[in-house]
């Protein structure tokens, strides 16, 4: 109404200066109406050259009000328009700062942030800038990787700071450690190091301050005595030294000049193997010339290898090296040099005349091993076995078979080496030979090598390692975990056991292991929870518990088999029987299988006789399970149950060949299982299933829609079957066996290969529907019988019925590859396919993608998608229809990923105040987390200082009853033995109890309690309902986050924390954020910028 007023008013008379300044502050103030600062906005903009509007300072307020009503599409038209009005005295609004912070804070674009800092340095009234916009620039400096946001954020916070604006805490300790730094460098510019770097590396100033930028030394005190210690300080303090260009220079110069050796040799292994290295060949060619008269360094030879493996093409005078190190050398020096020159050889990137005395070498060895053995060797694998190991069975060769003879070299030496005993090496065979099985030969054989006996302290722990190595998923993944650079492979395994455990056992359990018992799990976890489910559901009693000196997992074992032989009457055969029960169990075959088998009518003479063949030909497998079964629900005696059990020993362990079930095998599969209750499928499968397929198969079958060809279907050629799939009225009608068979003749023209009779049958039962309307359907595919082929069948068949068809897979990558490889035969039918992944960063509008017949993608790149175009309306999908769904390995999806949600994230104002509270949890955390022992099976919380000394454990405690003195306990242990619940309050000692996860939850929760209350940390009341809701998980995600592995649960990119789909396809998520602070507490971890998100 006012300015309405002022409208009128305005062609009258003079208005009043302080009305229109009143006006101008109404307008710029962020907490005004919009349809009022609108008003205002079109007042000023229509009276602007009004002389009765406004006279003095009409320019300066015009401005201000331009600034709060900016109109911008995007953040870069922002800030071109704010550059506008970096000349104010009073600097920008209050809007304007909040703007300029959301872009600092959640610009992906760095370029954008780097332009907001700048444009900020620019402006005039650096006092002004808001304290929460510098705190947004000082969390940006600490966790950008980009050396020039680096420099901007840093020359923004000198000039606030010279402006005379009090910084932060945060700002301020940055500017402290800039000058630390400087003060640092001017050390270096002030020692012989500097000369060395300026005179004998020839690096200028730049340079010099580049190499120490771009290491992050975490001791004040830098150490430049010499450049010796400059160097070892560099390699201690940052692992990642090989991606400093400046450090890679100065090692390649030490090496050229065979300047301190012993620590560049090492270091530029490294390097190699990350392709940092800059003059690699002539590096190591100096080198190599220098040991062909001197002895040959084990790092030299690494070196080398590095480098072939590298695929780098050294001087000729590298592989006489590696040659006369074969010839001269014994031991490790002589596997490497060997390793590398049969890499060499298989790469052919040198001559055979340089390898002829590597040649030479060989042919003698073989030779002589040859000789030896009585027995004609001439495979490399064997011979490289042979200089890897330290004690060589000769017997092998003679008495083994020649397949196997790579594994028993390999074990007979971890034998020899540990003493094994006969106990421990039936142990290792037992889980050995299912290693075998569930990977091929050659895998088995790397991961056998990989066991290097120096990386264990006993056999033991080699068959604790290879039973761990069996529960894990991927063999890529135990590789990884073998070929870690580190003398701890046995934690290392141990570590990841305890991980996948602790997550099998709690997933649905708001329960949290802290790593102070990290140990004590490894040990115990899995086969104490595995022990006392067993007890509980058997009805164990204590006397049945009553074994010695036995670990858990034995336990286990023994209290099965007591189980098992209840039902046995072994008589004199008790012993045999208990050994028989052992080794079934513990190969594939579980209780409850063993249960089911003996409680069928066989005598228990017989029963002996019948568990005894499925042990000594391993009939462990599920499906010899099934046939067990069957033999024994269908054999009229036990003699007979015997000899079809040998019957079905010798097809499994003496049939060479793979056998292809031929049609009647699979009609009849189809009758039986869980299908017996299809009455349709039975059905079909009884009257036209075999029609069909014979139909299909046949030379001479004609398509009943496309008659302008008279050739059969099995003659098509690309043209015809083209022309058969623009029949688009006739589609819809068309019979399952014709579009089946066209198909068929197009997948054989494109890969060369027909159809299976696995894959034609699931796909015509896919299409039967009977009498019904289209219904959902489940296919069960063995591996390898072409799961890809039958989804891209029903995709053309649906497709060309007019239908939109969207195939969901269970990674992104496998959705990528099947789009691309199936792409030519679907443009023999016109059809076009994508896939839905995001290549870029996806603002709004259609994918184009969706504009193709047939879409793949991971589930939740669909469930985004459809969350983008439903939800936010950002029009993702283009008005594409949910039509048609087939999902490839739905196991994956309705079991292993069941419990993934996708959800739309975003900030949300105020989230900001819970800053201080993450930060609270997360220092307390660290804080008392080592604060925990145990005594006497029972577990203690100390708030004092724990010492050792001549065996006796000190406490160091502050009597708060005696003025805050600081008193000893000098025998903790005895004091612990002797005291009452008051004593040791009085010394700061509590006992957590049964649960130290509980414990440890209700510490931090009452610790955040008293910090929110003592210093006054202010929540918004809108959000005190949701920080008493979010509390307990907030505290149960920052114990998870520090179990959490980096490269291993999540990586470390850009700045971001990005989660790795752990537990399924190993993929990076980088448009995923864990929920309930996990993320948060990962980026207080890694020092990272802490970004509150709620979905």
């Amino acid at each position: 109404m006012c300015v309405k007023i002022i409208r009128i008013f305005v062609h009258i008379s003079k208005i009043d200066d302080n009305l229109v300044k009143k006006l101008v502050q109404i307008g710029t103030n962020s907490n005004c109406d919009e349809s009022i600062k609108c008003e205002i906005f079109d007042l000023f903009k229509a009276y602007d050259k009004n002389e009765n509007f406004l006279l003095t300072g009409r320019e300066f307020y015009l401005r201000k009000i331009q600034l709060a009503n900016l109109a911008y599409k995007s953040n870069h038209e922002l800030l071109e328009k704010l550059n506008a009005y970096v000349d104010l005295d009073d600097g920008f609004l209050h809007k304007n700062y909040k703007q300029l912070q959301n872009i600092i804070d959640g610009e992906i674009n760095i370029n954008l942030q780097a332009k907001a800092l700048n444009l900020l340095s620019e402006s005039k009234a650096k006092d002004k800038i808001c304290d929460e916009l510098l705190e947004s620039v000082a969390l940006l400096y600490e966790s950008t990787v980009s050396e020039n946001i680096h420099k901007a954020c840093l020359n923004l916070l000198n000039k606030v700071n010279q402006s005379g604006k009090r910084l932060g805490q945060r700002a301020n300790f940055i500017l402290y450690h800039q000058l630390e730094r400087e003060e640092n460098l001017q050390k270096i510019y002030q020692s012989p190091v500097y000369d060395d770097l300026k005179n004998e590396f020839n690096l200028d100033d730049s340079m010099i301050k580049i190499l120490f930028d771009a290491v992050k030394f975490k001791n004040t005190e830098l150490k430049v005595e010499n450049l010796e210690a400059f160097m070892e300080n560099i390699i201690k303090e940052n692992r990642f030294f090989y991606d400093n260009p400046i450090f890679v220079l100065i090692i390649e110069k030490c090496l050229s000049m065979y300047k301190l050796t012993e620590i560049a040799l090492p270091c530029y292994r490294q390097i190699i193997k990350n392709n940092k290295g800059q003059i690699v060949k002539n590096t190591l060619e100096t080198l190599s010339l220098r040991s062909l008269d001197n002895e040959i360094s084990l790092d030299l030879l690494n070196a080398i290898f590095a480098a072939i493996q590298a695929n780098i093409h050294l001087a000729d005078v590298c592989v006489q090296v590696l040659e006369k190190s074969l010839n001269d050398s014994e031991g490790i020096e002589r596997s490497v040099s060997f390793k590398t020159l049969y890499m060499i050889k298989k790469q052919s990137f040198y001559s055979d005349t340089l390898l002829k005395s590597f040649d030479l070498w060989c042919n003698q060895s073989f030779k002589t091993l040859s000789q030896q053995c009585w027995v004609n060797i001439q495979d490399m694998n064997i011979l490289e076995i042979v200089l890897s190991i330290k004690y060589i069975c000769l017997d092998i060769f003679r008495k083994k078979p020649k397949k196997i003879w790579q594994r028993e070299l390999l074990v007979s030496n971890l034998f020899e080496i540990f003493k094994a005993n006969m106990s421990e090496r039936m142990d290792f065979y037992s889980n050995w030979l299912i290693v075998e099985k569930k990977f091929n030969i050659p895998e088995s054989i790397k991961i056998l090598t990989l066991l290097q006996p120096n990386l264990f302290d006993s056999f033991n722990q080699i068959n604790e390692s290879i039973s761990i190595i069996l529960e894990l998923e991927s063999y890529q993944k135990i590789i990884n975990l073998l070929n870690e650079d580190n003398l701890s492979i046995y934690s290392s395994i141990k570590q990841e056991w305890c991980e996948k455990n602790i997550k099998k056992y709690l997933r649905n359990q708001c329960i949290y292991v802290n790593k102070i018992y990290l140990s004590w799990l490894v040990e115990n976890l899995s086969y104490k929870l595995d022990l006392i489910d067993f007890c509980a559901t058997e009805k164990l009693k204590s006397v049945d518990l009553d074994f010695e000196k036995v670990n858990l997992k034995d336990l286990r074992l023994l209290l099965e088999v007591k189980c098992l032989k209840k039902s046995i009457k072994a008589g004199d055969q008790g012993s045999f029987l208990t050994n028989i029960l052992m080794s079934l169990l513990n190969k594939d075959w579980t209780s409850e299988k063993l249960n089911m088998l003996l409680n069928s009518t066989l005598k228990s003479n017989h029963i002996i006789d019948f568990l005894n063949t499925l042990d000594q030909y391993n009939l462990s497998s599920f499906s010899n399970f099934h046939k067990c079964k069957q033999i024994l629900c269908t054999s009229k005696t036990s003699i007979e149950s015997i000899r079809k059990l040998n019957t079905l020993a010798i097809e499994n362990n003496f049939q060479l060949e793979g056998k292809v079930k031929d049609t009647s095998e699979l009609l009849i599969e189809l009758k039986s299982g869980l299908n017996l209750t299809n009455k349709n499928l039975i059905k079909y499968v009884e009257t036209d299933l075999r029609t069909h397929l014979e139909l299909l198969k046949s030379e001479t079958l004609k398509s009943e829609i496309c008659t302008q060809t008279v050739h059969p279907i099995a003659h098509w050629n690309e043209k015809q079957i083209s022309q058969w799939s623009k029949q688009k009225s006739k589609m819809k009608n068309v019979k399952s066996y014709e579009a089946i068979a066209v198909i068929k003749q197009a997948n054989l023209i494109q890969t060369g290969h027909t159809l299976t009779d696995t894959q034609i049958l699931c796909s015509l039962i896919a299409l039967n529907n009977g009498d019904q309307e289209l219904k959902s359907k489940l296919l069960e595919v063995v591996t390898g019988e072409g799961k890809s082929t039958i989804i891209c069948i029903l995709a053309i068949i649906n497709a060309l019925k007019g239908f939109k068809v969207d195939v969901i897979t269970s990674s992104p990558v496998l959705a990528e590859r099947d789009a691309k490889q199936k792409a030519k035969l679907y443009k023999m039918f016109n059809l076009t396919c994508s896939d839905n992944n995001d290549k870029t960063l996806y603002l709004k509008g259609p994918k184009d993608c969706y504009k193709a017949d047939i879409v793949y993608g991971e589930v939740s790149q669909f469930e985004f998608d459809i969350l983008r175009d439903n939800y936010s309306k950002l029009d993702t999908l283009d008005c594409r229809k949910c039509e048609i769904a087939i999902i490839d390995e739905v196991d994956t999806l309705l079991i292993d990923d069941s419990s993934k949600i996708a959800r739309l994230s975003s900030t949300v104002p105020g989230m900001d105040h819970f800053y201080a509270i993450f930060v609270f949890i997360w220092q307390r955390l660290l804080s008392i987390k080592q604060k925990f022992f145990t005594f006497n099976n029972r577990t203690y919380f100390v708030e004092g200082k724990i010492e050792f000394e001549n065996e006796k454990i000190i406490l160091q405690y502050v009597d708060s009853d005696n003025d805050n003195t600081l008193k000893k306990v000098e025998n903790l242990e005895l004091f612990l033995l002797n005291c009452n619940n008051n004593q040791l309050d009085s010394i700061g000692v509590e006992c957590v109890g049964d649960d130290i996860e509980d414990y440890l939850k209700l510490s931090l929760e009452r610790f955040v309690d008293i910090q929110v209350k003592e210093l006054d940390v202010m929540i918004p009341q809108n959000l005190e309902g949701y920080f008493r809701r979010q509390k307990p998980k907030w505290i149960s995600n920052a114990i998870e986050s520090l179990n959490y592995q980096e490269n291993v649960h999540y990586v470390v990119q850009d700045g971001k924390i990005k989660p790795v789909d752990y537990y399924s396809t190993g993929i990076v998520q980088s448009m995923t954020n864990w929920s309930d602070g996990l993320h948060q507490f990962l980026q207080i971890k890694h020092n990272l910028k802490m970004v509150m998100i709620k979905s």
